[in-house]
């Protein structure tokens, strides 16, 4: 709805920014870019929007990510972290298992759609949608371990609201 698409930013506004030649910076700097979808469109047009900018985009640096993540991380005193086995298109952090104690989740249907957290090197399966993840049964971690969150996502605006890739899994 257009409230959520306001709050991600994604209206094509940016009401904190007195610059009006301050460039975007997840712009595609090509005719080929798509133009921004209306603030009143779907979040499925959104994210058709999002995966088409993004297929003209070059490919992560995941390690210079990584190198910034493990930095700010050190900075905040941060060692236990829940990340992400990444997708096509997304920064590749499992660089810092070597670091840092990583922790991974895994998707459980029943009895209720949630997440599960485990230990990184116990995600050896892959889910349904294709992502890395612990086999069922694997021992789950206390959630309170964890010092910082490395949440994967579709697009997200200047102020981190996230538009994530539609299961909802995270939003729970």
């Amino acid at each position: 709805n257009t409230s959520d698409l306001d709050k991600l930013g994604l209206n094509g506004t940016d009401s904190n920014s007195t610059d009006s030649n301050r460039a975007d910076p997840g712009q595609v700097h090509d005719d080929s870019a798509p133009p921004r979808p209306s603030p009143q469109a779907s979040k499925a047009v959104w994210r058709d929007w999002a995966r088409l900018r993004h297929s003209l985009l070059p490919a992560p640096d995941s390690a210079a990510i990584c190198e910034h993540l493990l930095a700010f991380l050190s900075e905040q005193r941060v060692s236990h972290v829940l990340a992400y086995h990444a997708l096509p298109g997304e920064p590749d952090v499992s660089a810092l298992a070597a670091h840092l104690h990583l922790y991974t989740t895994r998707a459980v249907f029943r009895p209720e759609v949630r997440l599960t957290l485990h230990d990184w090197h116990s995600a050896t399966v892959f889910s349904r949608f294709g992502v890395r993840q612990p086999p069922k049964g694997t021992p789950e971690i206390n959630r309170t371990r964890i010092g910082a969150v490395l949440l994967p996502g579709l697009t997200f605006d200047m102020t981190g609201t996230r538009l994530g890739y539609g299961g909802g899994f995270y939003d729970r």
